[in-house]
């Protein structure tokens, strides 16, 4: 059973407010919430959503509300928000009509990782021992739920397998930080909240002094950030990560090429990767309700049966050839059998 009965005291870099209003904004279906110079807002419900939902009648004095409390405790312009029970991340922007607040919804917690969409199939290849002193990416375009299936995956791999495990994020979406128990282990989970992107590779480094299991790192977006994750799983921990790219080839060339400039050895990163997932979020609308569909493209480096040959291509500079294997590891995705190997 999984618990997280035990806080953690806890540095937070962002500026962090919380407070109370009148119920009605839990009840609001959003993704993102405008609050506008003046008396308006409104909302998504998704990150692509084309339409502009106003505020309605019954939720204007909440939303009067939240933003006098914002106006009257925030004074940066990023911050964290807990309002009505709901975790938000917040930011300011200043427009010619006056200051505009954009609140990001996030979930409470982390999501099952069996209820992702995942599949059978690859949840057990990453939840495999095989992944220990590998890296774990998660990759995809903007609102992917890339940072949901890494959060989701690092919970469960506490659950499962225990020890200690040290979060990286810009900002932190999601609070998991605390003790989970599965059913032969306990995992101890730590976050660390970073303010710029070059915090992210001496972050790593200094976590590694902190007896890990795992690190999981919200984006990976600067070469020392890559190679020091390369460098954590070289010396046994799990890393799991998101970085966003088009497409698997696409993004671990770029990764590849960030490792090269860094002058990092090309052995660490074609030994490093344990496995790609590249994965986008469909919708559609049924029953005048968004329906959201989990699309994913693996590629399983650690335990496939062909992991010399995809570590052979990763140690060149041309990935091109690796689309055979992510179509074969796509294909067996709709195979009945589970007994047939990545």
């Amino acid at each position: 059973m999984l618990s997280n009965e035990y806080a953690f005291g806890k540095a937070e870099p962002r500026e962090w407010t919380e407070g109370a209003g009148d119920g009605s904004l839990a009840a609001l279906s959003f993704s993102d919430l405008y609050l506008e110079a003046g008396d308006s807002a409104w909302f998504k419900t998704y990150a692509n959503d084309p339409v502009r939902h106003e505020i309605g009648f019954e939720q204007r004095d909440a939303i009067a509300v939240l933003k006098q409390h914002i106006e009257t405790t925030v004074t940066k312009n990023d911050f964290r928000l807990k309002w009505d029970g709901l975790s938000m991340r917040g930011a300011r922007f200043e427009t010619i009509a006056g200051p505009l607040y954009v609140l990001r919804r996030h979930a409470p917690a982390a999501l099952a990782f069996d209820t992702l969409g995942y599949g059978d199939r690859i949840e057990r290849a990453l939840l495999s021992p095989s992944m220990r002193g590998r890296v774990v990416l998660i990759s995809g375009g903007t609102s992917s739920g890339k940072t949901v299936g890494a959060t989701s995956l690092t919970v469960e791999w506490m659950k499962r397998y225990g020890g200690v495990g040290y979060t990286i994020e810009n900002p932190i979406e999601v609070e998991i930080e605390g003790v989970y128990r599965g059913e032969d282990a306990t995992g101890t989970l730590y976050q660390k909240e970073v303010d710029e992107d070059t915090e992210f590779g001496p972050e790593i480094r200094r976590r590694q002094r902190g007896a890990p299991n795992l690190i999981m790192v919200g984006e990976l977006r600067t070469a020392d950030a890559v190679v020091q994750a390369l460098l954590a799983a070289a010396s046994g921990v799990l890393v799991i990560a998101t970085y966003h790219a088009a497409d698997q080839i696409t993004g671990l060339q770029r990764l590849a090429s960030m490792v090269r400039d860094a002058g990092a050895d090309a052995g660490l990163f074609a030994q490093g990767i344990g496995a790609v997932i590249h994965q986008s979020l469909l919708l559609t609308e049924r029953d005048g309700a968004m329906q959201r569909k989990l699309h994913v493209t693996p590629l399983i480096v650690a335990g496939s049966r062909n992991e010399k040959g995809i570590r052979s291509q990763l140690h060149g500079t041309d990935f091109r050839q690796l689309s055979t294997e992510i179509d074969r590891h796509t294909r067996l995705l709709n195979n009945a059998s589970l007994d047939v190997e990545f």
